[in-house]
């Protein structure tokens, strides 16, 4: 199977015109594998900041949020230890992971909240049943929000908006989301 984007600066455009006032982060998947250099090199040429295993500083005012970043666990080489070096627990962190199921890992690290993506939300669905497939590390958190761990690891899983293997979705809606963050005490 052929994976990955060979034109990848059509995406550029679009992805220039979104803002964030914290930043725009990404982190590489998957199907990113192939064609890894053209993918980075477009996010990076529309103002991303690609984050493979390491983490940034969001400023704001008198406070900071953290967003860290591993590589895909698939095809990359991630390292937990070097996205959260130098970081306690008393920093808010943000851990983007392209496979949701490594929360049960990284839920014992200093993480806040975990966001995800690569289950596209099963893509094809059974009313009252669920996904009838999933992918390898989407198998246990699919698609929403969930509480991993003892700690309770908020971990959000986005079904995305485009297609895997198959290309079809069915009771499988399409999904950007759209996240609010208030300081809070």
């Amino acid at each position: 199977m052929q994976r990955g984007y060979e034109q990848t600066e059509r995406m550029i455009p679009l992805l220039r015109q979104m803002n964030a006032r914290g930043g725009k982060w990404a982190v590489t998947g998957n199907h990113d594998n192939v064609t890894k250099h053209k993918v980075v090199s477009a996010l990076r040429n529309s103002d991303f900041t690609v984050l493979e295993n390491e983490h940034g500083i969001v400023p704001s005012n008198d406070q900071y949020l953290v967003v860290a970043g591993v590589d895909d666990l698939l095809f990359g080489t991630p390292d937990i230890q070097k996205s959260v070096a130098g970081l306690s627990d008393d920093d808010c962190v943000l851990l983007l992971v392209h496979e949701p199921d490594a929360a049960d890992f990284y839920t014992k690290h200093p993480i806040a909240a975990q966001f995800s993506g690569h289950s596209h939300g099963g893509q094809i669905r059974i009313p009252f049943v669920g996904p009838i497939m999933t992918p390898e590390l989407a198998r246990k958190y699919v698609d929403g929000l969930y509480y991993v761990g003892e700690r309770q690891m908020p971990v959000y899983v986005n079904r995305g908006i485009g297609t895997s293997n198959a290309p079809v979705r069915l009771f499988c809606r399409p999904e950007i989301t759209v996240f609010h963050l208030t300081g809070g005490a």
